[in-house]
């Protein structure tokens, strides 16, 4: 932990939930792509609301919103939200195309 509290701000990610250096991960740039993506999909084909009850709001601290406070990545504490269907048609567009890209990947067969 020590090694990176006095690493300049210019110096690459600003989180480590991938490591740092020679033990960073090696898929880290590909997962950050396919974050990027999901994200602009679900932003892109649903509103998204707060919750009904201000209870289960989420909680935006930094520090407090940690589940497990001695970890070095964040596991947020519960909260709720609510999804509503931007437009109906273009979801089912995607979710067919989705369907007929990935239909087949999970029956290969090991010869």
């Amino acid at each position: 932990m020590e090694r990176y509290l006095h690493v300049a701000e210019s110096s690459g990610t600003p989180h480590y939930a991938y490591g740092a250096g020679s033990r960073m991960c090696a898929g880290s740039h590909l997962a950050n792509r396919e974050l990027y993506t999901a994200f602009i999909r679900l932003f892109v084909a649903f509103m998204i609301d707060p919750p009904k009850d201000p209870k289960d709001n989420p909680i935006l601290d930094a520090l407090e919103c940690n589940a497990v406070p001695t970890s070095l990545t964040t596991d947020p504490k519960p909260f709720k939200c609510g999804f509503r269907v931007r437009d109906w048609e273009r979801l089912e567009k995607w979710m067919e195309g989705s369907e007929e890209r990935t239909r087949g990947l999970g029956s290969a067969e090991v010869s």
